[in-house]
């Protein structure tokens, strides 16, 4: 028996140099799966509270199914570790 309940996946991409058009393009055919997207959020406003992380407006990084980290260019010591903590 499968598993109906929808997948979330967050995702954490660079938008310069074309990665808008991948972002957009992933997120479409993600969402054509019945997976639902999470990318309007920057990981430079994100924190940790009681073990998980939220983004600025709230919502649990913690709680997907997936985060998807592809952004070097603005990598800083701060994601690093927010990626920790996820």
């Amino acid at each position: 028996m499968k598993n109906s309940t929808k997948k979330t996946i967050a995702l954490w991409m660079y938008r310069n140099d074309g990665g808008q058009d991948i972002l957009e393009t992933l997120t479409q055919r993600l969402k054509k799966k019945n997976i639902h997207v999470i990318s309007d959020f920057d990981m430079r406003e994100c924190y940790c509270a009681d073990g998980r992380v939220y983004t600025k407006d709230g919502f649990d990084l913690s709680s997907v199914d997936l985060f998807y980290y592809m952004n070097a260019d603005e990598q800083s010591p701060y994601h690093l570790m927010i990626l920790r903590a996820l």
